[in-house]
């Protein structure tokens, strides 16, 4: 249920974001076209909902529901924020996570406290461990696609969010630390995107020259002693191994920009 909504979403963000590789092959438009693309996407989204509806219960239903719509919304914040080519706050930026990559992480957590019975403390440490993955999970990503050549191999190559004109994490802390980038960034967006995909290699050293990219990284390195904390308090009501070692796992993946 959740990965066919989570696979929906994507459809359609390739459309949005021009984005012609997905997962190492060709985005699902790129092969069978926009509408086709469109009218799939959001056929499989009805027949999740409504399998949620037989299936599951209507309580379940609305919680689905919700966070679909707070991942699109996100979703339309972001396309908004490239179209006006206006960097947004960390702050609001970290709001827009909350939906686009915290509602697939979070609509499991609240399908799961529904379905069981949980102590409130331990309801609050699972529902702050998700929001954090969220955070992590976007923001890793965001990270890796200017240093990671490998983790790119399947998204079309490094950059892709500076080949759109995406305001990511690294993007927004290089603006926030000089004006001048982020005019720089502004003028750069605002050119056609093949310009923009020459520009990558430079855009990258400015990312790193500013500090950004290590602004970036620390803010991943916060996020996981956050996650190691919540994992602790969560140990108490179960086996937390298998999270620790994923965690540990992607922690170690995660390469310092000089290392690039």
């Amino acid at each position: 249920m959740v990965e066919c909504l989570h696979t929906c979403s994507l459809m359609v963000d390739d459309i949005i974001d021009g984005t012609s590789v997905r997962r190492g092959r060709p985005s699902a438009h790129q092969v069978y076209g926009i509408p086709l693309t469109l009218g799939c996407s959001y056929t499989a989204l009805f027949h999740a909902l409504l399998s949620s509806a037989v299936h599951l219960g209507d309580s379940a239903l609305l919680i689905i529901t919700e966070e679909a719509a707070r991942m699109h919304h996100a979703n339309t914040t972001e396309v908004y924020w490239r179209e006006q080519r206006q960097p947004p706050s960390l702050r609001r930026y970290m709001a827009m996570v909350e939906g686009k990559t915290g509602s697939g992480f979070r609509v499991v957590t609240r399908l799961l406290m529904s379905g069981m019975d949980m102590q409130p403390v331990f309801a609050e440490h699972l529902t702050l461990f998700t929001e954090l993955a969220g955070h992590f999970f976007q923001i890793r990503d965001d990270y890796l696609d200017v240093i990671s050549e490998r983790y790119c191999e399947k998204k079309g190559g490094v950059g892709s969010d500076i080949r759109e004109g995406n305001w990511s994490h690294p993007i927004i802390c290089a603006s926030q630390i000089c004006p001048e980038t982020a005019q720089y960034f502004q003028d750069l967006f605002a050119l056609p995107g093949s310009q923009r995909a020459q520009s990558v290699p430079g855009a990258i050293q400015r990312l790193i020259a500013t500090g950004a990219l290590d602004m970036t990284l620390s803010t991943l390195q916060q996020l996981v002693e956050d996650l190691e904390r919540e994992l602790l308090h969560l140990k108490e009501a179960g086996d937390t191994g298998m999270l620790l070692d994923w965690l540990t796992r992607l922690r170690e993946e995660i390469p310092e920009a000089n290392k690039s």
